[in-house]
């Protein structure tokens, strides 16, 4: 077996460490490319439903996600509530009307993924809403919380579980 020089062999690692980072590109622009399609479809979606009527399927779909929900969310989807002490401890709180007439909530963490939501409803029209999922992260291990923007994947969730319809129209146009 011929042995490679210093030169080639440095080439050699040169020319794999670029292959791999173009691939980790290619798949990172790709993921933003799918998120900038799903915020284009999603972000403008109106639910055909008021978001008092739409909002235990959020709740549902967080609570599954593995986000803990506050004790009147957790009542409102048939769930039995956190203790006192569980519910003065967390960081995130049980949905509150807005001025606008929406709905707001935000998850404590889920400290697997080190993150939270925040979820808004804001009404859209007569019978309509509109969703948004903010993925929060931080603060688990410290007080410095970010916001992350919208989770355009975890609309498209919900999109699946109230409209699969919609949801099967948004996903085949996905990158």
């Amino acid at each position: 077996m011929k042995r490679l020089s210093r030169d080639a062999l440095v080439l050699l690692l040169a020319g794999w460490s670029a292959a791999a980072g173009l691939g980790g590109c290619a798949s990172l622009g790709a993921a933003n490319a799918r998120d900038s399609y799903l915020k284009a479809e999603l972000a403008p979606h109106r639910y055909s439903m008021s978001c008092d009527r739409l909002w235990p399927d959020a709740l549902r779909l967080l609570q599954s996600k593995g986000f803990p929900l506050g004790g009147r969310d957790m009542e409102a989807i048939g769930e039995a509530a956190p203790g006192f002490f569980a519910e003065a401890i967390a960081d995130g709180h049980s949905t509150y009307r807005t001025k606008d007439g929406g709905l707001e909530m935000a998850t404590d963490w889920n400290r697997q993924l080190g993150t939270r939501y925040r979820a808004t409803g804001t009404p859209a029209g007569p019978d309509g809403c509109r969703v948004v999922f903010t993925r929060i992260a931080g603060g688990v291990a410290s007080p410095a919380e970010r916001e992350l923007g919208p989770d355009w994947e975890m609309a498209l969730e919900l999109l699946r579980r109230v409209d699969p319809g919609a949801a099967a129209r948004v996903e085949s146009g996905a990158p």
